[in-house]
């Protein structure tokens, strides 16, 4: 009997290498300090494209007019959205939501950091997004322009994209202004009359059907622009009776998600905010390098939750330095339906993220 061969080899192509070249550098041929930071690199990069790999469930997304959402049932939704990018559907449960308003879809633009010559691809994308999606109300959070000599050219493009987003909302399209709006973006904004501008203020009583429409909804939103003053937009909101049903659900829109924690002691059950676009560059899905805020990386968009008070954080849709400079972290048009429901992750007195995208 001949002799048993060995476990097979895999094949490999032999080297062809010229007079002139050195051979490959392997891994172990660097130094130890790059060898370690490589090896970390690469297993960030094998964990990130596993948490991308959890998408949504294959539920079909609403038909044109309903307030039903597919639901998100993964943690992470980090992921490709249903509908045309960037649009993405999340529902938000609060106990606060009355029966009125349950259903209630909020679409959220920040950050959208317009400039000269910005009628691009992406741009289109964005205005797509804002045309064909219905929803009951639009809010607009901030940092429309990015930097001084923009400000005309982006006031001209937001003027575009609030009326696109003007044709569907029935309830109407909000703004506040960012720590990146100057004086004279503000003064052009304006001019804007598609939408409804909230500088530390509370929004006119919202009616169900339009302005017109008698019956008020049980419903305050209140706005916070650049410098923030939580305390006298507050003030603003009418007192309920202390016996009246339902009590009406407080919203705030916010730039910066630093004002959360004032808005919760203020009794507001949501605060909608922007600035940080989610680091821009992560390392990992969860993860932000550099958040532009004092919230830490692992804290740079999702939900977060102090007490009975969610704030809800999008990554934004346009780019800081350089545009299109996103690397694990892409732009983000968040659809938010409202349901009446429990808060989510256990009830705690400190800051905490109950679900991170």
């Amino acid at each position: 009997m001949g002799k048993l061969a060995g476990p097979a080899q895999p094949f490999r192509a032999p080297s062809v290498q010229g007079p002139n070249e050195r051979p490959p550098v392997g891994l172990d041929d660097l130094p130890g300090v790059w060898r370690e930071s490589l090896r970390a690199v690469s297993g960030g990069l094998v964990r990130l494209r596993r948490a991308g790999e959890h998408t949504l469930s294959p539920t079909p997304p609403p038909a044109r007019g309903s307030l039903l959402p597919a639901r998100a049932t993964d943690h992470w939704a980090y992921r490709s959205p249903l509908d045309a990018a960037p649009v993405e559907r999340i529902t938000i449960e609060h106990p606060d939501v009355p029966l009125a308003l349950d259903g209630l879809s909020i679409l959220h633009a920040t950050d959208l950091h317009l400039r000269r010559r910005a009628r691009d691809e992406q741009f289109r994308v964005l205005q797509r997004a804002l045309r064909q999606t219905p929803a009951d109300i639009v809010a607009f959070t901030g940092d429309y322009h990015d930097g001084v000599g923009n400000e005309d050219a982006a006031a001209e493009l937001l003027a575009e994209l609030a009326a696109s987003a003007s044709t569907l909302p029935r309830l109407g399209v909000y703004g506040v202004f960012g720590n990146h709006d100057t004086d004279r973006m503000r003064a052009l904004c304006r001019r804007i009359d598609a939408i409804t501008w909230l500088e530390n203020h509370a929004a006119p009583p919202v009616r169900s059907g339009g302005p017109g429409a008698s019956q008020t909804l049980p419903l305050c939103i209140v706005g916070l622009s650049f410098p923030e003053d939580p305390l006298a937009a507050m003030l603003e909101l009418p007192v309920a009776p202390a016996r009246q049903t339902p009590r009406p659900l407080t919203i705030t829109l916010a730039h910066q998600p630093s004002m959360f924690a004032a808005c919760a002691d203020m009794g507001s059950s949501i605060v909608i905010a922007g600035h940080t676009h989610a680091g821009q560059i992560r390392v990992a899905p969860g993860f932000a390098i550099h958040t532009s805020s004092d919230l830490p990386g692992t804290m740079a968009s999702g939900v977060l939750r102090i007490r009975s008070t969610l704030c809800l954080i999008s990554r934004g849709v346009g780019e800081g330095f350089w545009p299109g400079l996103r690397i694990n972290c892409p732009r983000q048009l968040p659809l938010y339906t409202l349901r009446q429901g429990p808060l989510p992750g256990a009830e705690a007195s400190r800051l905490r993220c109950v679900r991170a995208w």
